[in-house]
């Protein structure tokens, strides 16, 4: 289980699950990716594709940048 929170940024888990996925080929890698995290960096499932990765990915609708409303003043 990995959980990036540190620094609050969105678009790590794509990267992340992606990088997951190649070191462990031999285990299937799952990942619950939020819509906006999930919009910044959806061209690395294309590289997913193209190395045979066999990851899965649900993805949340939570209804907006939920990250930047916690850190940041905004609605």
């Amino acid at each position: 289980y990995e959980f990036q929170m540190q620094y609050g940024s969105i678009g790590w888990s794509v990267g992340a699950t992606l990088g997951y996925a190649q070191a462990v080929p031999e285990k299937r890698v799952i990942a619950c990716i939020g819509d906006g995290s999930f919009q910044v960096t959806a061209q690395d499932v294309s590289t997913m594709i193209r190395y045979g990765q066999r990851t899965i990915i649900f993805l949340i609708n939570n209804g907006g940048y939920t990250i930047e409303v916690e850190i940041h003043d905004g609605p």
